[in-house]
């Protein structure tokens, strides 16, 4: 299950590579686009849910959890990540995958786009924060680690002047440089992932 979902590219993956049945659920989903997505990929089809998911309560629950870019919109970590926890089968996993602003990709967002900064929950980046939410919902064996070796984004790019595309763009080549060792970081890395088990 991908939670906040549409429009389902995890669950499309984990149904093309790893032969899961997979379900998006999200408070809007177009078909049309979905279908698009399941026949391009040759995947499986995806069982897709309209609706909000704290109103989202199955029988049956899920092997699997997983969001993306989900968490960090919300004031209420706690309830999101209980969110989590509910669709899970006992012995499933969460996955919980969150942009890195605390590092240099943050400062860039704070200079250029304060206000797509602002829209983020900064809190569902810090691993010690995340990590005792996690243990607070029940989730056992938490795992944490920064994700990508380097990696400066941000949002809406054709907005912005081509000047500075080019200078992030330059950004990104050179911290790829410096980053000979692919070192996983808070400050380079653009991405979190946290991992944990419902026991």
């Amino acid at each position: 299950m991908e939670i906040g979902g549409f429009p389902g590219l995890n669950a499309i993956w984990f149904s093309k590579y790893l032969g899961y049945n997979s379900s998006i659920v999200d408070i809007y989903i177009d078909n049309a686009v979905l279908k698009s997505l399941i026949k391009k990929n040759k995947s499986k089809e995806i069982i897709a849910i309209q609706k909000s998911i704290f109103d989202y309560n199955p029988d049956d629950k899920y092997d699997i959890v997983m969001s993306s870019g989900l968490v960090e919109h919300f004031d209420d970590l706690e309830a999101i990540i209980d969110c989590h926890y509910k669709l899970l089968n006992y012995g499933g996993i969460a996955i919980i995958c969150v942009p890195n602003f605390l590092g240099l990709n943050g400062l860039l967002q704070k200079l250029i786009d304060k206000k797509n900064i602002d829209a983020h929950n900064l809190s569902a980046m810090d691993h010690r924060i995340m990590i005792s939410l996690l243990k607070e919902s029940g989730f056992k064996d938490i795992k944490s680690k920064y994700y990508g070796r380097f990696g400066v984004w941000i949002e809406n790019e054709t907005k912005y002047p081509k000047l500075l595309i080019f200078f992030m763009r330059l950004v990104n080549m050179i911290g790829s440089k410096i980053n000979i060792f692919g070192m996983e970081t808070k400050a380079f890395s653009p991405y979190s992932v946290f991992i944990a088990k419902k026991i």
